[in-house]
């Protein structure tokens, strides 16, 4: 909270918030673990109550933001159909911007080793 106040952003992407702010205009899937928070003066302009497991989709101006979340106890064949699922929707809609916690490690970027998922 006190980031959001002293940066002032439009928007956040929040994976596994720790709590719900029932007080802000805050979207999030089923589960609850992927969530996109307009923080700023400007309103969704469209929001989806996402019945998809892993990620939910909101539009601000004219992007559609999407915030996923992948927990690292999906099997490899549940994280490829998370994908796949991720991928179709966003076909649907331009410009897109995603972003979340895939729990996929890779040495790329910095993560100690690479796994299936990186």
């Amino acid at each position: 909270m006190q980031t959001v106040r002293e940066l002032k952003p439009d928007l956040l992407i929040i994976s596994e918030p720790y709590r719900r702010l029932s007080a802000q205009p805050w979207v999030s899937d089923y589960t609850g673990k992927a969530v996109i928070w307009s923080c700023g003066e400007f309103p969704f302009q469209d929001v989806v109550d996402s019945t998809e497991m892993g990620f939910v989709r909101a539009k601000l101006g004219n992007i559609h933001f999407y915030s996923c979340y992948a927990p690292s106890s999906l099997t490899f064949d549940e994280f490829t159909d998370f994908l796949d699922r991720l991928v179709k929707d966003a076909k649907e809609h331009f410009p897109v911007a995603i972003a979340g916690d895939f729990n996929a490690w890779a040495v790329d970027w910095g993560s100690k080793e690479t796994n299936p998922r990186g």
